[in-house]
This record gives structure tokens, sequence and C-alpha cells, in this order.
């Protein structure tokens, strides 16, 4: 238990750190980087980027001249604090929902919901709704509006909207099956009996065990959202808006204007072959992101079961 105690604290100071340092990006941090090195004198005359981490330490650059060491910490703040709220919001929106569909149960309203929400995820994969959503609100935002703070921010906001009721079907089911099942438990049932009202219950008696499966599917929701994250930015739909400039004639590299980390790694895929680089090294730090996630579920499982986290089920 004290090991995976000690690991929870190192694994949060971590990123803690992390934050830290990306919180200091702009006000102090930028001013004495290299934020992006638009060309190279040598003896072989002028060169332009992108360069190669051999030639600009430690990461290189990307198309435009960009570092990736100031990308990504500068992105990583944007990275943590959307998925982080998106993901509290998505649990606690369908907590609350859940709620009053287990307190409504017996109406026949409630099971033709929750049937016909499971049946359509079933039929339309989440990836593939989260397309045929935000494809109209994208480009009606880009199109009817001047790129500017404001504008992005209403496209951030519509996108994270999307985000959050596509994944909510799936939460309120878990969390009303799982209330079913608690309140089916002889001490639920005693309790009950003895004079104890359901939300008496869900707040004192019952939330221990709520706790466990909330933490798992907050940390599983944080996963999932990543994921759904690096699927939009493929198709250069990036959280908080795009730029789009022109490299040569006939050649357009898109910019993801939060520099939010699947946003750099969506506007590198097509040049893996040309940059690995710029594609590989912000992927190793987004899949080291999840990992980290994971090692905190798997400790925080731990402590509050009491269980080896391989021995859970």
């Amino acid at each position: 238990m004290k090991k995976h105690k000690l690991n929870l604290i190192l694994l949060l100071s971590f990123l803690a750190i992390c934050l830290l340092i990306s919180f200091l990006y702009e006000p102090v941090l930028s001013n004495w980087m290299t934020v992006r090195v638009p060309s190279l004198k040598s003896q072989d005359g002028l060169s332009f980027p992108p360069y190669s981490p051999n030639t600009v330490k430690p990461f290189g650059t990307d198309l435009v001249g960009f570092t990736l060491l100031s990308k990504l910490i500068q992105g990583f703040k944007y990275t943590f604090i959307i998925v982080f709220f998106l993901s509290l919001a998505q649990l606690t929106i369908s907590f609350i929902i859940s709620s009053f569909t287990f307190k409504y149960q017996k109406k026949r309203w409630v099971g033709y919901v929750l049937t016909y929400l499971d049946k359509l995820l079933t039929l339309f994969p989440k990836p593939f709704l989260l397309l045929l959503l935000i494809i109209p609100i994208y480009f009606t935002t880009i199109f009817n509006t001047e790129p500017n703070p404001s504008s992005n921010q209403v496209l951030l906001i519509k996108q994270l909207i999307v985000l959050l009721l596509i994944s909510l079907p799936n939460l309120i089911q878990l969390f009303h099956n799982e209330l079913i099942y608690l309140f089916q438990t002889d001490y639920a049932k005693a309790s009950l009996v003895l004079g104890s009202t359901p939300r008496r219950m869900m707040l004192v008696a019952l939330r221990p065990q709520l706790n466990i499966l909330s933490f798992a599917l907050f940390f599983k929701t944080v996963t999932q959202n990543l994921a759904l994250f690096v699927y939009l930015a493929y198709f250069n739909y990036f959280l908080g808006g795009t730029l789009l400039i022109e490299l040569d004639l006939g050649t357009q590299y898109y910019l993801p204007l939060s520099n939010e980390w699947s946003g750099i790694i969506g506007q590198n895929i097509q040049y893996l072959a040309v940059t690995p680089w710029t594609l590989l090294i912000p992927m190793a730090a987004y899949c080291l992101f999840i990992f980290i996630v994971s090692q905190i579920n798997q400790n925080l499982k731990s402590i509050l079961t009491g269980v080896e986290a391989n021995e859970i089920i």
C-alpha cells in the first residue's frame, strides 16, 4: 500500500511540475527559449526549416521553424485543462442524469430512452458520430467569422459540447446499471427498510463503491477523450481552431492555434516519411501522458480497494 501511495505522489508531482513549467511558458520561458528558427547560416549557405534534432536541439523544428520543445511546453497546459475539465463535466452530468433515471426507473420511457441511446452508439461508432456532428459546426464557424480570439473560443466551446454529449449515453448507462446493482444488495435493502433514503445512501452508505467507480470511469474517460482528440486532429479539426498557411505553391500546412498536443500530432501525420521527428516526438509525449494517467488510475484503485491493480477485475 505504501508503494502505491508513493507512486501516486510521484506521478502527481511530475504532472504538477509539467503544468507549472507550461504555465510559465508565456510570461517567462518564451523570453529566453528559442521559439522559432526561421533560417540558419552555414558553410553551405542559408538553410530553411524543417530542422532535425541533430541541427536544432533537443527535438528539432516543424515545417515552419517552430521548435517542438517550445510547442510541447506551451501546449501541455491546454491538453491537460481541456481533457481534465471535459472528463469531469461528462462524469458529473452523467451521474446527475443517471440518478434521475434510477429514481424513475419504473417509468417505461426511461427504459426506452436508455435502450435507444445504447443502440444508437452501437450503430454509429463514437468517432464517426463525432465527425458527423463536428464538421458542420467547424465549417459554419470558420466561414462565418474572421479568425480571432473570440471566434476561436466559440469554436472551442462548440467542439467541447459535442465531445461532451457523445460520451454521456455510455456513462449514464454505466452509472444507472451500477446504482441498480448496489441497491439490490442485502445491505442496501436493509438500510431502506430501516428508513434510509436513496439519496442519503448514495451520499453516505454507498459512497465508497461509487467513488471507486467514479475514479475508474474518470480515468477511462480521460483516455478515451485523448484518443478522440487525435482522431479529430488526423482530419485537421484542431481544438480551438486551425491556421492554414501555404509553404509553397500547392503545399498547405495546418497549424493548431492552441498548440494542444493532439493538434501538433495531427498537423504532422502526413509528413511522417519526410520529417519523422515532427510526428514521433509529440506522439511519444502524448503516449507518455496517457501512460501516466493509466498509472495514476491503477495506483489510486489499489489504494481505494486495498487490492493490487493486477488482481482487480
